[in-house]
Formats: C-alpha cells, structure tokens, sequence
C-alpha cells in the first residue's frame, strides 16, 4: 500500500533474458526493454508488454501483484560501434554524454559521476578508472 512504509522489494539492479528490472528510490520498479531496430515508432504494445512482463516474472515472481502505474515507449541512441559518446564537446559549458542504446538506464549513476567529475575538472580529461 502507497505510504506505508515498508521493505522494497529489490535493491539492485537485475538483468537477464534481454530485460532489466530496475528499483527506484522512490519504491517503484521499472522493467524493460524491447529492441525493434530500425523503427520509430513510439507505441508500447501488448506484445511488447509481455515480453518484458513475462521475462521479469521468471527473475522477481512477485512482481505478478504489483498495480503496472505506467507505461511508455522511446527510442534509444545509439553510436555506430554501440559505444557510448561521453565527454567534452568544442563549446567551454556543453559536455555529452548519449549513445547508450538500450544502456542508458542502467548507466545512469555511473554516467552521472563521470560528467559530473569531467564538469568539476573543468573539462579536462576523465581518469581511466577500470570501469567498462
């Protein structure tokens, strides 16, 4: 029940079988994804839905009596390589970071860190951290 205060479900992210399951902060779980390359098309669809739903209850069974609060749909950009583009660009105060693809909410904090790091330095050149 909304306002109660009690143990989230998960604590970490989960990724398997071409679906991720996210906790947020705020309780709520987002599941995804579908991949239909070469499309625009911003429908979510019921065959798509399923998808996701039907891998993440294989992971999380007890996501099968969570309310679905919302749904949506949007395209992920991506590089040539599937590398992401992050860093500085030519103007002093416009950094970039894009290309994730399907990634980018997975890679979202640690993305956060690196350009906020790279602000911090004044634009100068992110440490190699070992981190892929």
């Amino acid at each position: 029940p909304k306002g109660e205060n009690i143990e989230p479900m998960l604590k970490r992210v989960l990724f398997a079988q071409d679906t991720y399951i996210v906790p947020k902060a705020d309780g709520r779980i987002v599941v995804g994804a579908t991949v239909e390359t070469g499309t625009f098309d911003c429908d979510v669809t019921p065959s798509g839905m399923m998808h996701c739903m039907a891998n993440a209850l294989q992971l999380v069974p007890a996501l099968a009596d969570l309310p679905v609060e919302e749904s949506w749909a949007g395209l992920r950009p991506t590089t040539p390589d599937k590398g992401p583009i992050l860093g500085r660009t030519k103007w002093d105060n416009l950094f970039i970071a894009g290309g994730y693809w399907r990634n980018g909410v997975l890679l979202a904090p640690k993305t956060g860190q690196l350009i906020g790091d790279l602000v911090i330095q004044n634009g100068g050149a992110l440490p190699d951290t070992g981190d892929e």
